[in-house]
């Protein structure tokens, strides 16, 4: 998955296990969460 390819990225081989114990809907509602969060603040006034 992308998120897990990115966090491998920054650090390393402890992001393979973010899965655990989430389903595929939780790791896209997370990341959504986490896009909608970071797009506010680059566009704030």
């Amino acid at each position: 998955m992308n998120v897990e390819y990115f966090l491998h990225q920054k650090i390393g081989d402890i992001a393979l296990k973010i899965h655990t114990g989430r389903s595929r809907n939780d790791q896209v509602a997370t990341d959504t969460r986490l896009w909608t969060k970071k797009s506010a603040k680059k566009y704030k006034n």
